[in-house]
């Protein structure tokens, strides 16, 4: 009846009027697509535009975090085995060494030795200590051991998985100039044993314990850096020094 009292004469009504929006709900459709657009839209405003309350995408997004949490520790766990298999390798085959030199070096020390004999092993082992401990293992050979052993963790391939402690060792995957002066080494050793071994039992006796002394020396700085290595690893922190993987295609 208003309606017809409104309407102008001679124009007849063509039906109900629309039903007028809410201001409030119009606004905050409008703010939140602005928002949107601009890019300055938090997570709840995104959520509440598209009809997920902010707690449940709180949830989803901690149940993503923990996803990515899990699955980063699963490589770092991947990593630390293949690289400590290496180094592992490395340190058995020193140890065994070690072992053996120090049963016989032993057994003849334990016979007595001549004043003379006793300056000629400590002039010997210090001399190894220095020469094969100290400037070898710990300057050179043990670095490299552990930072090739997780380099090779970082980009495993079969065969340098199955001869990690000979890939760690430069024998194995390196370049071909290393690999020369790696086997030039361990040919170098093998000839230096044969002539020991034609020693009298007592100079013998000298040199085993000399080198012994020498192979525990890097014994331990190789285990000293992989646990300092592996610390780095399990936290996340960059390594100092490190250097750059050289698990490629070795130069001509």
């Amino acid at each position: 009846m208003c309606a017809g009292v409104l309407a102008p004469p001679g124009v007849a009504m063509q039906g109900p009027l629309p039903p007028r929006s809410d201001p409030g709900q119009g606004g905050l459709r409008a703010t939140s697509v602005a928002l949107a657009l601009t890019g300055h839209a938090t997570e709840g405003d995104r959520s509440g535009a598209r009809g997920v309350s902010p707690e449940r995408a709180e949830v989803s997004r901690g149940a993503g975090w923990a996803r990515d949490g899990e699955s980063r520790m699963k490589v770092k766990r991947r990593r630390v085995a293949l690289a400590s298999w290496a180094v592992l390798g490395v340190v058995l085959m020193l140890a065994e060494s070690v072992v053996r030199l120090s049963r016989f070096a032993l057994a003849r020390i334990a016979e007595g030795l001549e004043p003379s004999e006793w300056a000629a092993l400590v002039g010997t082992t210090l001399f190894m200590g220095y020469v094969e401990g100290y400037r070898a293992f710990s300057r050179s050979f043990g670095p490299r051991v552990v930072a090739r052993s997780f380099e090779l963790a970082r980009a495993p391939a079969l065969l340098h998985v199955v001869f990690a402690p000979l890939y760690a060792m430069s024998l194995l995957g390196d370049s071909r100039k290393q690999m020369a002066r790696s086997w030039a080494l361990v040919a170098g050793i093998v000839a230096i044993v044969l002539v020991v071994r034609q020693l009298p039992p007592t100079w013998r006796c000298i040199v085993d314990a000399a080198v012994a002394f020498s192979l525990a020396w890097g014994i331990v700085v190789i285990c000293s850096l992989w646990v300092s290595r592996l610390r780095n690893e399990l936290a996340g922190e960059p390594v100092p020094g490190e250097q750059r993987s050289s698990n490629r295609p070795p130069r001509s």
